[in-house]
Order: C-alpha cells, then structure tokens, then sequence
C-alpha cells in the first residue's frame, strides 16, 4: 500500500495569515487521508499467477472453468470445461471443481502453481494472472484434464476455430480458444474448420440470429459492445460451448 506524507511548514506571520495556514494544513491532511483509504478500498489481496518485471493493465474481471467429470458418452475421465481460455492481464480465474474428487493444478512452467493450488471437491480456487504469457496445465490426479491459459494483451480483433476433435476426450467438436475475456468494441471472428456447417446460438441473450450459420471453411464476426458474460454454444453440435466475458 502506497503511503502520503505531507510536509507543510508554518511562518511566524500575521494572525490572519496563521489562521489561513492552519486551515491549509487542515484541507491537506483530510486529503491525504483520502488518499490512502482509496488506495486501500481499491487493493486486492489475491495472489498473482506468477512474478514477473512485464506487468500490464488490469482488467478486474473474472471467468470461471469447471472441473468436471465426462459421462461414457463424451469419453469418460476428467475435463476442464472451457479447456481452452484466452484473457487479459489483470483476469481472475475462478476453478469451480463439481467432481467428487479433490483436484491440484499442476503445470511444467516454474512459479505457476504452488501445493496450495488444490481445488477440493464441491471447492474452488481463484488465481489472477497479470503477466503476458502461455500455461499449460493439468490435474496432477486425472492428468487427462489438460487445460491451456493466454494471458495476452487487449486486442482490437480476435478469433476462434471451430474444430473437430478425436481422441481420450471422445469425438466432437471443440472451440478455440473456448472462453475469452475481451474489451467493448472487439471484433470476434469464427472460423468454421470443420466438415459442416455450424450455427451458433445463445443461451440466454439473442447475440446470434439466422445470419451467425457457419458453412464450412467460412467465417462469421461480431462486434461486441456492450459488457456482459455470453454464453453460447453451436446448434449443430450442442456439446460444443463457448463463453464471451466482455469488460469495459
């Protein structure tokens, strides 16, 4: 916490010029205390991700990825969920673990996670990241659940694949990345990488219409203007969900 000092000195002078000092050091020191109790009100005691000299500009934003467990149908084992996030610096990502399990986050980047990085089951964790960088991370119980982090500057642009996916995690589409934080006024673009058309759709608010049907090897953009938390996911595959955080 940043600490004001104020340094007034008072000449001998006239009586009326005394008085007229003394409310002057009685305005500076109201104004200083404000100061500092801002400075408080706006601190946050959360730990960074990692430390580093390259900070950049907070967003005081917050996404969450949940912990989950896949049923037979979607390929069995553990997933985060998005797997995928791209955010701004200053993010806090809350891990929400809905498995029966406890789950420690574990990564091969040095300084990320720490022991105290355990998700308890039904528990979550919260990490703001403030460094521009790339984080691979699993679940040191259920190394199945991969999940990957970029930390990135604001963007006037940028963009998502719609990809097909075959592997541990089961057949399907996949979003890239499948959450994002962006600022008001980022253009969006979907690019449809897979061997159908795709038609996204909102959850709760009408962001997409007709006009948001993807043809194969097309692509769709959007403009994002007002500040919010979109839902969304592809009508042709219901499965494939992606979520918009966008700040101002």
């Amino acid at each position: 916490m940043a600490h004001y000092k104020s340094f007034l000195q008072v000449r001998p002078f006239a009586i009326a010029s005394g008085l007229l000092s003394l409310a002057f050091v009685s305005l500076a020191l109201v104004g200083c205390g404000s100061l500092t109790e801002q400075n408080a009100a706006t601190s946050s005691p959360m730990a960074t991700a990692a430390s580093s000299p390259k900070k950049l500009s907070a967003t005081n934003s917050d996404i969450v990825v949940d912990i989950v467990e896949r049923s037979a149908d979607q390929g069995h084992g553990f997933a985060f969920i998005p797997a995928s996030i791209a955010i701004l610096p200053g993010t806090t990502v809350i891990w929400d673990n809905v498995t029966s399990t406890d789950q420690t986050l574990v990564s091969s980047m040095n300084g990320v996670f720490s022991p105290a990085s355990k998700v308890l089951k039904n528990g979550s964790l919260k990490m703001t990241f403030t460094t521009a960088e790339t984080i691979s991370y699993t679940s040191k119980e259920h190394p199945e659940a991969k999940g990957t982090l970029l930390v990135q500057p604001a963007a006037a642009a940028v963009a998502v694949k719609l990809m097909e996916q075959t592997g541990a995690q089961g057949a399907g589409y996949v979003l890239s990345p499948a959450g994002m934080v962006i600022k008001v006024g980022t253009t969006v673009t979907w690019n449809n990488e897979t061997s159908q058309e795709q038609l996204l759709a909102g959850d709760k608010t009408n962001i997409f219409s007709a006009a948001s049907s993807i043809a194969k090897g097309s692509s769709y953009k959007m403009v994002f203007s007002t500040p919010g938390t979109y839902n969304y996911y592809s009508k042709t595959s219901p499965a494939t969900r992606g979520v918009i955080v966008v700040v101002s």
